[in-house]
């Protein structure tokens, strides 16, 4: 079920060269897959028309480090996605604190929690849906995670 996010590779070619390659290719008018190119960041998303939520993207880092060509990938999700979903965990903790707090408050206090434990049940689920959701998204992410892999394995060449 996993997905590898980090990888590292080393490279025959140089780093200019593979710059180059993957250059060249923007020319090109790839079906599925959007280049950038930023320094030696190389950047692979999947293009507009069939992106969806949980559609990734994949980074290559290209360095040159003793004689020899090295480069870092680095896959994850679309950034829109993810920071989405981290407010939304942070929220759901920030709330299952809070009504935590107010819960037992209440207890202490001889009133009625009710509303507290509605709030920290809620919180409950709703950090629980977000993390179900992502591992959802995660999997169904993982032919469009190899086909990026396949589509860079391509221009890159034999290493």
């Amino acid at each position: 079920m996993s997905i590898n996010i980090r990888r590292k590779y080393n490279h025959k070619s140089s780093a200019s060269n593979l710059l180059d390659r993957f250059a060249a290719m923007i020319q090109t008018d790839s079906k599925h897959v959007w280049i950038q190119i930023a320094g030696n960041l190389i950047t692979l998303k999947v293009k507009p028309e069939q992106a969806r939520w949980w559609s990734p993207e994949l980074n290559l880092r290209i360095e040159s480090e003793d004689d020899t060509t090295v480069l870092y990938e680095l896959v994850g999700p679309n950034p829109g996605t993810f920071t989405f979903a981290m407010f939304s965990l942070l929220l759901g903790a920030v709330v299952f604190i809070a009504a935590l707090i107010m819960m037992l408050a209440q207890i202490q206090l001889g009133l009625s929690s009710t509303l507290a434990i509605i709030g920290t049940l809620a919180s409950v689920v709703t950090i629980i849906s977000v993390l179900l959701i992502l591992a959802l998204g995660r999997w169904k992410a993982k032919e469009q995670v190899k086909s990026l892999r396949d589509f860079a394995a391509k221009i890159m060449g034999p290493s």
